[in-house]
């Protein structure tokens, strides 16, 4: 039996009615908003700085590094 237990960040343990009377915003909406933040902040590197030089070397990438927040 597992004792111990991982739940997300924004994630809220109380009743959908306990949620209410708090007077908490809607949890979809939470979420919605942690998604934006997500994808408005995170940059994975895909590709590295040598690579990416030796792409924008060989052809015309209009696209600055800058731009795409490297």
């Amino acid at each position: 039996m597992q004792s111990e237990y991982i739940y997300p960040e924004f994630y809220n343990r109380l009743s959908l009615n306990d949620w209410s009377d708090a007077g908490e915003p809607d949890p979809a909406l939470l979420v919605i908003q942690q998604k934006d933040h997500i994808l408005a902040t995170h940059f994975p590197k895909r590709v590295s700085d040598k690579i990416d030089n030796r792409i924008r070397a060989e052809f015309p990438i209009y696209l600055s590094s800058e731009a795409m927040r490297r």
